[in-house]
């Protein structure tokens, strides 16, 4: 499951990670993200799969990027 590889790599590098994998609305789990003070927000639905590159959100700035799933990493920690 690409969200629980992510998760896994993301969490090997130090950084606090919350995944959701019960399918709810987009909304209410930017809601979630928004209740736990998270930074960023990595959105990996049906539509970011078959484009191949993930949304992240930056909860703080309320901007939002496509960033390939090799890039996740590199993107966060330069933002961090």
């Amino acid at each position: 499951v690409p969200a629980l590889d992510l998760a896994r790599e993301l969490r090997a590098a130090g950084l606090r990670v919350e995944i959701g994998l019960e399918p709810v609305k987009l909304k209410k789990m930017l809601g979630q993200a928004n209740k736990l003070q998270a930074r960023f927000a990595v959105i990996i639905g049906e539509g970011e799969l078959a484009r191949g590159r993930y949304q992240v959100k930056d909860m703080q700035a309320a901007t939002q990027e496509e960033v390939e799933p090799g890039g996740i990493m590199e993107y966060l920690k330069s933002r961090l």
